[in-house]
């Protein structure tokens, strides 16, 4: 870790009293997945009253360790000692996933009626262990406790054609659930009450398309969402007074609700196709992490981030895509987004910019596709502008003068070549020009003073390469 090594001139308890260099920091992580379904799909042949019907049931269990070796001199005070961090987190799932449909028809109407769910139960625990911990902190400790999570929810959806599918309506009902279920422990460090959490909300769902000519159709959608908390939302605790900050629970984090309005229009042909859609939402309690007090990087005045509820959020955008692929293998695409974003406290009525919003970005790349499906590749152009000063609310977000990547234009070309039917070798040119640039999601609220911008840029011209066998 390149980055980490460098001279660091304070220590606990008061800055100023303890100083060394960091001669050496290696990090090693690996994550090991296993995961086994079992699922079976029947395909009716008009005799019955299912057409469809799906069901899957899966185990899932991910080990992701995390670990570092720190060797470190003292410059001009007492010891500063080598230092190890262990950072474990285990998820296990299990999961069902289930769909049915039937097709009949009411008088001049015909319907599709689905009908299906999904429910997970995760079970998360992580660990945080080594040696020579944080000043006020022993270790072992935990992050969050271990969680027991159910998530799941109900669908009921019906499709409508009439006039022979030249006005086709979408209505739908889901009903969504949730329970958070923590256990203590007395490795919970500063988290000493973690909080349990369920709640479950009824949403409705309305579409329609009109097909104007041949492929060409108008679409529209009215729907209510509902989002739950996660685990690590509701009860993550960590801090570190040395370096200023921490991140704190939320036992009163509520699940986020929402209202949206989209429409567009849509062609799909042999050669081409394209989309442009504009899109409104309105959010109530909005899930958002930011910083509500002090300063990153100040130990007298730690930063101190929180996922809190926003009291009223309001996002509007236009998205659009083009594509091209021609009888001779010739393919093209290009696609952009642009969103816009506020935050209301309905209390005053004042708004600020939702700081969470990513700048336009547009994609565009040209390829080509062999025929009989041997090889190909593609050329990607990937643009992301420059944040707005006026979408960012630099004292709210950063606490003084907050940072603005500038606009990137990046170039990756990619290839794959069949080596037999069921084996596939792939590689990737990556930022060809050797680009420095860094995402506005990745620096989100690190301020022009003091932060270090160039650890949080993406990388610079590199290689990626894969094979896949598939049977």
């Amino acid at each position: 870790v390149l980055s980490g090594q460098r001279p660091v001139f304070f220590g606990p308890p008061i800055p100023g009293t303890q100083a060394w260099n960091v001669d050496r920091l290696d990090a090693f992580d690996t994550i090991e997945r296993s995961r086994i379904s079992l699922d079976y799909t029947y395909n009716g042949n008009g005799d019955g009253a299912l057409d469809y019907a799906h069901v899957a049931v899966y185990y899932q269990d991910t080990a992701n360790s995390q670990t570092a070796e720190e060797d470190r001199t003292p410059v001009a005070f007492p010891s500063a000692p080598d230092r190890t961090r262990i950072n474990d987190l285990d998820t296990e799932v299990y999961g069902l996933v289930a769909e049915a449909r039937s097709s009949f028809a009411t008088g001049g109407l015909d319907h599709t009626l689905a009908f299906g769910g999904d429910v997970s139960v995760t079970t998360q625990e992580s660990l945080r262990d080594g040696t020579v911990p944080p000043f006020g902190e022993t270790f072992p400790t935990r992050a969050f406790p271990k969680t027991d999570f159910t998530l799941g929810g109900i669908f009921l959806a019906d499709t409508i054609e009439i006039a022979d599918g030249v006005i086709t309506l979408f209505p739908a009902l889901r009903f969504d659930f949730y329970d958070l279920n923590p256990t203590d422990d007395p490795l919970l460090g500063g988290l000493l009450d973690a909080e349990d959490q369920s709640d479950n909300r009824l949403s409705p769902k309305v579409g329609i398309t009109v097909e104007l000519t041949e492929g060409l159709r108008l679409f529209g959608n009215y729907s209510q969402g509902f989002l739950a908390p996660t685990p690590g939302q509701v009860n993550n605790f960590f801090t570190n007074p040395i370096q200023g900050y921490a991140s704190i629970p939320n036992a009163d984090l509520e699940p986020e609700t929402s209202e949206s309005f989209e429409g567009g229009i849509r062609y799909t042909g042999d050669v081409f196709s394209a989309q442009l859609v504009a899109f409104t939402a309105q959010y109530e309690n909005f899930i958002n992490q930011r910083l509500i007090q002090g300063q990153f990087g100040n130990p007298t005045n730690p930063a101190v981030f929180q996922f809190v509820n926003e009291d009223e959020v309001d996002i509007s955008g236009i998205e659009g895509r083009l594509g091209v692929r021609l009888e001779n293998g010739i393919t093209g695409n290009i696609a952009f987004a642009y969103a816009d974003g506020d935050v209301t406290d309905t209390t005053s009525g004042a708004s600020r910019p939702l700081e969470t919003i990513d700048p336009f970005n547009l994609v565009a790349g040209v390829g080509y596709r062999d025929p009989g499906g041997r090889f190909g590749t593609d050329f990607i152009v990937t643009h992301n502008a420059r944040k707005e000063a006026n979408e960012v609310d630099d004292a709210f977000l950063c606490g003084g003068t907050c940072v603005r990547p500038d606009a990137s234009t990046i170039l990756d070309i990619t290839a794959f070549v069949n080596i037999a039917d069921a084996l596939k070798l792939r590689a990737g040119l990556f930022n060809l020009f050797d680009e420095t640039y860094a995402f506005w999601a990745d620096v989100r609220g690190l301020s022009t003073t003091g932060d270090p911008f160039e650890a949080f840029t993406r990388p610079g011209r590199n290689v990626s390469t894969s094979i896949s066998f598939r049977f």
